[in-house]
């Protein structure tokens, strides 16, 4: 029997998905053998008894075995419970994900250890079960309770098994997990006579209004009666976890043990470890301080002080826009966008988030702000989509009113931004680099309430404020995203932005700076011309042979044949050939053709034949010409 459990742990390990999913298959596997009647061997193998798996009965084998191919069907299947804490996409989320862990049960009087089987409920302070809140699985239907797998004879189980707990927002402050401890037998008659001998329990909320910490609770296990053990009332009053109380001044270690009226704290343990995955429910005193201000606004400015030492997991709750850059939020972009356009209805935000920023950026070179500043680039995407946001729902109230200040608003910003672009100070570098990977971010949404053309301009005046010899890689791949935007797919647009483009390009080819992000902007900017929905590009092609061409064909002569890139830049010099007409070689010939010297020869050592690549610099002709000898 032994072998099959190997088995199948074998299959679970070789795949990532699976590993997690062997908790299942484990209790599976012992729900099987208690139905055929081999619970005890079975349990013992599962739990790496030696010599067990000779003991186990054909009947278990027979049926563990029948079972085996469906339970590998179906674990490669079905999803993990662990993946199910990824589905963050819904607008309102309050999961509680709960881990039975271990165990030691005193075996009293006895000379072998209980059967202990765990029975998780959840109840409300009134001793109401809550009704179908446990998910034992992701996909499976909610139940009342959920029942551990039983370990036969096994003084310090350990189940490791997840359920989560999702229960409504509003039931939280009043709910508690509790859990029952009865022994099972593999006797019928006398396993429906055992009755539960202990008791466990947590609360969902502590004193202080935040939700169960996160990770391992040693919880304190008491013993009554089993009538007395039914009724909610006596035990939550008492202490729930070890912690608590050796707050309260009690030590659970040796005789010292004690007694709340008909309960009594027994020696056994019992572990379990939560984690809590809301977008609603806070695990942090001060931001909870500052979501209740109204109730006591005297507390306001020092729960705001507070606020700065929260953890960005919990303010991601209240104030997600300076986090959602982190790639650990990101998951969270679809509720902030949703949000944005259905539920948020500041009409005045952008007067204020622009100040507020603009400031930022004046004061950029100060220690405490360059960290605050940096920041905000980061989020400048969603920061405009609020400011955009505002700016729309306001038009749709006063009809254009305070157009004209909305405007300068946005060309002061962007005039500061450039003043520092164009500082000479080493203390804003990290700033400068953050301006130019997130700037791009903000044109299809600022583009809507902005004058394209307009725009365009402040970002050709952007670029040009970006100093000399510095971030070069950063600005060029500033200009394939300015390039992937709505912008440059608009023709007038493009009339501003192609000739800074193809500016910035032949400086750096020249330069030969950064050649493999040079060759991924025009092979991009190509792409763009090359498209039938992007208006006239006859004239932008012009402008590209004209600067670019003979420039592109100097690089591709200048590099060793064994270069990674050649063939990329010949690519691209091929692309621009293709795209021009006969007008664009007219005017080539007509412009270029009197230039001879610029003809260079290649003597080609791969041919045999004595043959010569000639290269046109295309500036002038630009294609390479094979002659042979007859």
């Amino acid at each position: 029997m032994g072998w099959t459990w190997d088995l199948l742990t074998d299959l679970l390990s070789r795949s990532p998905n699976l590993r997690d999913k062997s908790r299942y298959c484990r209790h599976q596997f012992l729900r099987v053998c208690q139905v055929s009647g081999g619970l005890g061997e079975a349990a013992a193998v599962v739990s790496g008894v030696p010599g067990a798996a000779g003991q186990c009965p054909t009947s278990c084998r027979k049926a563990a075995l029948t079972q085996l191919g469906a339970l590998i069907v179906l674990l490669r299947k079905e999803e993990s419970m662990l993946e199910d804490l990824k589905d963050t996409n819904c607008d309102v989320r309050n999961d509680i994900y709960v881990t039975l862990q271990l165990g030691e049960f005193d075996k009293g009087n006895k000379t072998t250890s209980k059967n202990v089987e765990v029975t998780m409920m959840v109840y409300d302070e009134e001793g109401k079960r809550l009704e179908n809140v446990i998910f034992p699985g992701a996909g499976d239907d909610g139940i009342s309770e959920y029942k551990s797998v039983i370990y036969y004879q096994v003084k310090q189980p350990r189940w490791f098994e997840t359920v989560k707990v999702a229960i409504p927002i509003e039931d939280v402050n009043r709910s508690h997990l509790r859990f029952t401890f009865r022994h099972r037998s593999s006797q019928d008659s006398k396993d429906k006579s055992e009755k539960i001998f202990a008791l466990a329990f947590v609360k969902l909320m502590r004193y202080d209004g935040t939700t169960l910490r996160d990770g391992e609770h040693d919880l304190i296990v008491y013993k009554s009666d089993a009538k007395k053990l039914e009724d909610a009332a006596p035990y939550l009053t008492l202490p729930a976890t070890k912690a608590t109380l050796e707050e309260k001044g009690y030590t659970m270690t040796g005789k010292n043990m004690h007694s709340f009226g008909n309960l009594a704290i027994s020696k056994d343990s019992f572990q379990i470890s939560t984690l809590v995955c809301s977008t609603k429910l806070t695990q942090n005193v001060d931001l909870l301080g500052l979501l209740k201000w109204r109730s006591n606004t005297n507390l306001l400015q020092q729960n705001l002080r507070q606020l700065m030492k929260v953890d960005g997991e919990e303010v991601v709750k209240v104030f997600i826009i300076g986090l959602i850059a982190d790639r650990k939020f990101q998951h969270f972009n679809p509720v902030l966008e949703t949000y944005i356009k259905k539920h948020f209805s500041a009409t005045l935000a952008y007067t204020k988030l622009t100040t507020v920023l603009k400031n930022y950026v004046d004061n950029s070179e100060k220690p405490n702000v360059t960290d605050q500043l940096y920041k905000a680039m980061k989020s400048l995407e969603y920061v405009f989509k609020f400011i955009v946001r505002s700016r729309i729902l306001f038009n749709q109230l006063y009809e254009d009113n305070g157009e004209s200040n909305f405007m300068d608003s946005l060309r002061q910003l962007f005039r500061s931004i450039n003043d520092m672009m164009n500082s000479a100070s080493d203390q804003t570098v990290i700033v400068k680099g953050a301006a130019l990977k997130y700037l791009p971010t903000i044109v299809n949404d600022v583009k809507l309430v902005f004058d394209p053309k307009e725009l365009s301009k402040l970002f050709t005046d952007f670029i040009h404020k970006v100093p000399s010899g510095r971030l070069v890689l950063q600005k060029l791949y500033c200009l394939i995203e300015i390039v992937h935007s709505d912008l440059f797919t608009q023709h007038d647009c493009r009339d501003i932005l192609l000739p800074m483009m193809t500016e910035q390009l032949k400086y750096h080819l020249e330069k030969q700076e950064e050649l493999k992000a040079c060759c991924h902007l025009l092979s991009n900017i190509l792409e763009v011309l090359y498209r039938k929905d992007v208006g006239p590009t006859q004239r932008h092609v012009q402008l590209i042979m004209e600067k670019l061409l003979r420039t592109v064909n100097r690089t591709v002569i200048s590099m060793g044949r064994d270069s990674d890139l050649i063939g990329n830049f010949v690519a691209c010099m091929t692309a621009i050939l293709r795209q021009m007409e006969d007008y664009h070689y007219a005017h080539l010939i007509k412009v270029f053709g009197k230039m001879r010297s610029d003809v260079v020869q290649w003597q080609s050592s791969d041919c045999s034949d004595g043959s010569t690549v000639v290269l046109v610099d295309p500036a002038q002709v630009a294609l390479a010409s094979l002659t042979q000898d007859s």
